[in-house]
């Protein structure tokens, strides 16, 4: 025979039918209205607009101290201090031509580095923070 789909005699939420709003009743009477939401210059407290905030992007911290010294006739170090925690890394010659990478990316705080001849060169440091603009360089110079 046919099943029973009328509630369970409990009143316990059992029912297989689907709730039926009474004749002449709103179905909707329950929802939120269906206009569109108001500006917000007319959602505010005095109605004046809410102020506007400009997007700044987090920059990596600076590099405190750079230090460079010889260690030998073609060999240098560079030690620095700073808060971020990965850095770059790099070198030229002379005060012209390109800059050299030599640490993309590194979380040690000093660096050996060799050169090729005798001058002087340019040494640069700066934060790579992850999910930041990258911190501005730290420059110094030493001579060969």
């Amino acid at each position: 025979g046919p099943k029973d789909r009328s509630p369970p005699p409990d009143g316990s939420p059992g029912s297989l039918t689907p709730s039926v709003a009474p004749a002449g009743s709103d179905p909707d009477a329950g929802e939120p209205d269906r206009q569109s939401p108001l500006p917000a210059s007319e959602q505010s407290a005095d109605g004046a607009a809410p102020p506007r905030v400009p997007h700044v992007r987090a920059v990596g911290a600076r590099v405190r101290r750079l230090l460079l010294s010889r260690v030998g006739p073609r060999r240098g170090l560079a030690r620095w201090s700073s808060a971020g925690l990965r850095f770059q890394v790099q070198r030229r010659r002379g005060g012209h031509g390109h800059w050299r990478t030599l640490r993309r990316a590194t979380a040690a705080r000093r660096l050996g580095f060799r050169v090729g001849r005798a001058g002087v060169y340019s040494v640069r440091v700066r934060t790579l923070p992850r999910g930041a603009v990258p911190g501005p360089w730290r420059r110094g110079r030493i001579r060969f």
